[in-house]
């Protein structure tokens, strides 16, 4: 559901520290937009500028401010970080404090770090080199029309296409930007002045202005930044945190779907009840949805004595709708994990008839399943069954490679994910996958990855950064981090999860089209990461039709 939003503040993030404010105040100083009227320059060195209207226009929606409180100054030349601050803002997104620092020259104290991270994590930006961004050098008008294309979701134009451009300089221009600027030019957002384009003249702040305002006027475009999305399923697992750390790591993350490790089987074959009434009280103070969690803790033996037994089978159905009547729970997620294959018709048989029974009552369930990868970890799923008698199967997208691997490598990476639902897609409709990511990943001996590995939260790969300034290199390939570094004489890396991989996972999965997200697990990612997934939902969701 498409939600109409006229109003979109700005609002400080909780992590954004004392310093960073001043520092923000101190370069790019905004006066009260509630003060100013569009009637009136908001600034006293516009009136004869060509860019007055624009810049009026985007100054109160918030999207531009002044150097000082009172001047603009629209013929300086527009920094890389101004311009990123500008775009921020005109595509409706949050400044993003990535825990892994993308450039050397930037610091998260910089006023503009929060706001490259963001682009950057959305394949916006990109670095003057590998290692430097440049956040303070001038925009180049070819430059800036690779920046505006790639904002808006557009792509160059074939090569071959743009040989001639329409411009009497096309000579001084970049072939890398001849693309880029064919499609603005084409888009009818930036036409060159007198037959030039000025491919290397700097942008100056009244152009940036113009270009940005003539955009955000387009009907398509302005339409598409007028409409929010209504939040997915987003369940958080708990896992290791007590009810209080877990119930402010729902409310930090936005979390609209808990889901706590409440009900398992044990040796007695009879289902454990560790519900906590603290937290279904507060579940429904806040209006959330719980999704109790039954687990079986992997045990393989323990698991065919219920499932393939009808009776044992049947009363354990039975406890579980009890269960979920007496506390009034939303939702079951079924975790059976190390479920051998000779289980395969038992446990369809168990999820069928519990959803009968649930469904009744409108109680949704969930099941958890590994990607298929045509093994036998996976071969008690039957997936298109599963898809039949479960209103939402969540797909488990990690452990590409795991704790005792002997090979080191990603948890999740892209190619790995998208084999992942592309197949679950075969056997289960999108509107009932649910897409769980990794908050953490695993720290690798790269000497002896099956014996000298382990798996550390995202807060623990933040402190390793930190601390032993690793060696640390983008791969677009799998569109994640790889750090390495040595630890008492043993050569390490981490295949990093963070802000800007989990937003390529998110950009991922919102072009299949699935009606959720889970995570595992909560309390061990870092807070910059749900900022960055939250804007690259928003940001998949704008069609801009160009």
């Amino acid at each position: 559901m498409r939600i109409q939003s006229d109003t979109w503040g700005r609002i400080v993030k909780k992590g954004m520290n004392l310093g960073i404010i001043v520092s923000l105040l101190t370069v790019y100083i905004t006066p009260q937009h509630a003060a100013a009227s569009s009637l009136e320059p908001p600034f006293r060195d516009i009136s004869n500028s060509y860019a007055k209207e624009a810049i009026v226009r985007l100054y109160n929606k918030g999207i531009v401010r002044g150097t000082t409180l009172t001047t603009f100054e629209p013929g300086k030349k527009v920094t890389r970080a101004e311009l990123a601050k500008m775009m921020v803002a005109a595509l409706r997104l949050d400044p993003t404090m990535n825990d892994l620092t993308p450039f050397k020259d930037l610091k998260e104290k910089d006023w503009y770090y929060g706001d490259i991270s963001a682009l950057l994590n959305l394949g916006i930006v990109q670095g003057r080199s590998e290692n430097y961004f440049a956040p303070k050098s001038d925009v180049t008008r070819e430059e800036a029309a690779a920046l505006m294309v790639r904002m808006l979701k557009s792509a160059p134009n074939p090569i071959e296409a743009s040989a001639e451009l329409p411009y009497i300089d096309h000579k001084q221009t970049s072939k890398w930007a001849w693309g880029y600027i064919s499609q603005v030019t084409q888009l009818g957002f930036m036409q060159g002045d007198s037959g030039a384009f000025r491919p290397n003249d700097s942008l100056t702040r009244a152009e940036a202005a113009v270009l940005l305002d003539r955009i955000l006027q387009a009907p398509a475009i302005k339409s598409e930044l007028n409409i929010s999305e209504a939040d997915p399923i987003l369940l958080g697992w708990q896992y290791d945190s007590t009810t209080a750390e877990y119930e402010k790591q729902v409310l930090d993350a936005g979390i609209n779907t808990l889901s706590p490790r409440w009900y398992f089987l044990d040796e007695t074959e009879v289902v454990q009840d560790h519900t906590d009434q603290r937290l279904l009280t507060f579940a429904k103070r806040n209006k959330l949805n719980i999704w109790g969690m039954v687990g079986n803790r992997a045990n393989a033996e323990m698991t065919h004595r219920v499932l393939s037994n009808a009776v044992l089978r049947e009363a354990t159905v039975s406890k579980l709708v009890d269960y979920a009547k007496k506390y009034e729970l939303a939702g079951l997620n079924i975790d059976f994990e190390n479920v051998s294959p000779e289980e395969r018709e038992y446990l369809t048989l168990f999820m069928t008839s519990l959803y009968s029974k649930l469904t009744s009552i409108g109680v949704t369930l969930s099941i958890d399943v590994s990607p298929d990868l045509g093994t036998s970890w996976t071969a008690a799923f039957d997936y298109k069954a599963l898809g039949e008698v479960a209103d939402y199967v969540v797909l488990m997208g990690y452990e590409e490679h795991w704790n005792g691997s002997s090979t080191a490598g990603s948890v999740a990476s892209i190619p790995w994910l998208e084999y992942a639902v592309q197949r679950l897609q075969q056997n289960v409709p999108k509107d009932k996958i649910i897409a769980a990511l990794p908050t953490y990943t695993r720290n690798w001996s790269l000497s002896s990855p099956q014996l000298g590995s382990y798996d550390i939260s995202l807060k623990t790969q933040g402190e390793i950064y930190r601390q032993y300034s690793p060696a640390m290199k983008w791969n677009s390939d799998i569109a994640q981090y790889t750090l390495t570094y040595t630890s008492q004489g043993i050569s390490r890396g981490i295949w990093a999860e963070d802000s800007r991989s989990l937003s390529a996972k998110t950009t991922l999965f919102e072009a299949y089209d699935v009606a959720g997200y889970a995570f595992w697990y909560m309390g061990s990612e870092t807070s910059d990461v749900w900022t960055a997934m939250n804007n690259a939902r928003q940001y998949a969701a704008y069609s801009f039709g160009l």
